[in-house]
């Protein structure tokens, strides 16, 4: 039994709605929304709009729209082989940054990337400080996914004040940080937060790293961040510019 358009609808506003999920759970779930919609027999035109329209900051989602209508008659295969290469994703780019990071190295990040959590398994990283991420506080959910995974190989890890970024980053071997989409020339959109530890890392001289898959690159520059006419108090991501960027890794 195909799924109702209402259902389907639904879904599309779930999708929407959702600011919790990375941007690497919110392409799958485009994926396999549009696979349902393809199902339904809806038009993909009217879908592929709805995508690029919603989370400006989050390029993959608008992706996986462009990527629909690019080339109907291949686009199901080349969403299948897309949808592996995002669930395997991760797994490579932990490999990339073995060649980067030390082992048992200590390590400052912030938000809850799923690019970032198991980077920092697999590399068995000795110190964590995580960023408490205000004003989601993502940085808890982080703390909560790889303590204990740390523990079991005698890592420790630290939840801290964003306020207090300037006391800690002389202490670390290196910045790790997610993406939710970047740039031909390095620049990228993540977290907020990213830049002002972006510049602690550039005073005291440490690597800063961030990783992501390379659905999240988009082919013009980046500019103001989408929601800067938002309060303050309410706006969750920043623009980081490429010089404060040591590298940019990806699954390539």
């Amino acid at each position: 039994m195909h799924p109702s358009r209402s259902v389907l609808n639904t879904r599309v506003e779930h999708l929407r709605c959702n600011h919790t999920s990375g941007a690497l759970n919110l392409a799958l779930e485009a994926i396999d929304l549009a696979g349902a919609w393809k199902e339904a027999g809806m038009d993909l035109h009217v879908l592929a709009a709805q995508l690029e329209r919603m989370h400006p900051a989050i390029a993959a989602v608008r992706n996986v729209g462009r990527l629909l209508l690019e080339d109907p008659p291949t686009a199901w295969r080349r969403l299948e082989d897309l949808a592996r290469s995002l669930r395997e994703g991760n797994q490579r780019i932990a490999a990339h940054l073995k060649a980067l990071i030390a082992p048992a190295a200590t390590i400052i990040t912030l938000s809850n990337s799923s690019t970032v959590r198991h980077a920092l398994i697999s590399l068995r990283a000795a110190n964590v400080f995580v960023m408490e991420s205000l004003p989601g506080m993502e940085g808890r959910s982080m703390v909560q996914s790889v303590e204990k995974k740390l523990k079991v190989v005698g890592g420790r890890v630290q939840l801290i004040p964003d306020s207090v970024i300037g006391n800690v980053v002389p202490q670390v071997d290196c910045a790790l940080v997610g993406i939710d989409t970047f740039d031909l020339s390095g620049a990228i959109y993540h977290k907020v937060g990213t830049l002002p530890l972006a510049l602690c890392c550039r005073q005291f001289d440490k690597p800063l790293y961030a990783a992501g898959h390379s659905l999240k690159c988009v082919d013009g520059p980046l500019g103001a961040v989408p929601e800067s006419d938002k309060p303050l108090s309410a706006q969750i991501f920043d623009l980081t510019p490429p010089q404060l960027i040591t590298r940019i890794i990806t699954e390539e």
